[in-house]
């Protein structure tokens, strides 16, 4: 368990606008990749990922840290902050439909082709590529217990100028007077816990482009814990001006270059809005979380019009997976210019 005092005042408000915090953050980013290079002859490339093994077995794409803070944008500072799957008081069999919605996610994502590759093959000396689905899920929109982090200052700023609209399905700018929040992280160098026990972890790059855009991490938080109060993590407080959020909002086009088109997207939408799901998600959920029982559960299910069904699919189709399959072939080589290997890691 980390500690959890790095920063004793960890709340502040700033006079500058958020570009300037990006700004000053990403200059201090710089300089430190300065240093490592100058006094290491360590150069890495932020457009470059890095394998890192997390085990015997498997690797992740790390986008290119050493020194590593990490950041979050809000456009408004909410108390309790909490992961989306906590931030309402859902009942025990809730809790259990949205389990079943990353469970259809889960078998999803195993029928995606160039994902499949990549976790059953292997990069020369590396193993398999570490598939965080929960990760996976958590960027397109299913109720996780994850809270998003990214390397890269400037798109934590871009969340912090911007509220999604689930109407339209885009990000767009905000120009009101209640004040932002950015939240600032450095990880501890030491974390004696398996990887995939690990509360912090990189999601890294995938052939689905928005992790990697995005320089995406993720930060695991428990059933009744709070961001705010975790002193890991310094907040500044910030107010919004409309100059500078159309500036951040155009540097990233509204959002495309964050959000490129992924076909994952439209199944996601099914399986958050579904309220019929797969009898094979039904005991994959049970399976893992082992403290339902059937029989009582699918009971339950049916009472808040919840059906469990051998009919329901939201995997590719033959055609799609055709569709996909040819893409990757396309883009398979783009993928790998963007993995760099290192002496150390």
């Amino acid at each position: 368990m980390p500690n959890n005092t790095l920063y004793s005042s960890p709340l502040e408000y700033s006079m500058l606008t958020v570009y300037d915090i990006a700004s000053r953050l990403n200059d201090a980013d710089q300089k430190r990749a300065q240093h490592f290079e100058s006094t290491m002859g360590i150069h890495l490339s932020k457009k470059k990922f890095y394998p890192i093994k997390t085990d015997e077995e498997s690797y992740v794409l790390f986008p290119a840290e050493l020194d590593l803070l990490l950041y979050r944008g809000q456009c408004q500072y909410y108390n309790p902050c909490r992961p989306s799957l906590y931030r309402e008081k859902l009942t025990k069999i809730g809790l259990f439909v949205e389990r079943l919605r990353y469970s259809e996610f889960r078998i999803l994502l195993e029928t995606h082709p160039a994902i499949n590759d990549l976790a059953n093959s292997k990069l020369e000396f590396m193993s398999t590529l570490h598939i965080n689905k929960l990760a996976l899920a958590q960027h397109y929109g299913l109720k996780t217990e994850l809270i998003d982090f990214t390397s890269d200052p400037f798109i934590a700023a871009f969340f912090a100028v911007t509220k999604y609209n689930i109407t339209t399905k885009k990000y767009e700018p905000i120009f009101n007077n209640y004040d932002g929040v950015y939240y600032i992280h450095k990880p501890s160098l030491i974390d004696i816990e398996p990887y995939n026990k690990r509360r912090l972890q990189a999601v890294g790059l995938y052939p689905i482009h928005r992790p990697g855009e995005q320089k995406a991490y993720s930060y695991l938080l428990f059933e009744n814990e709070c961001l705010n109060k975790l002193n890991l993590f310094k907040q500044i407080r910030f107010k919004h001006e409309k100059k500078t959020t159309l500036k951040i909002f155009d540097i990233f086009e509204g959002g495309e270059k964050l959000f490129p088109f992924d076909p994952i997207q439209d199944k996601a939408d099914a399986i958050i809005s579904a309220n019929a799901f797969s009898e094979k998600s039904f005991y994959l959920t049970n399976k893992e979380y082992k403290q339902y029982d059937i029989k009582r559960t699918k009971k339950e299910l049916k009472k808040i019009n919840i059906n469990i069904s051998n009919d329901v699919n939201f995997s590719f189709s033959e055609k799609e997976v055709d569709g996909l399959s040819k893409a990757w072939k396309n883009e398979e080589d783009n993928f790998f210019s963007k993995i760099e290997t290192r002496y150390c890691f």
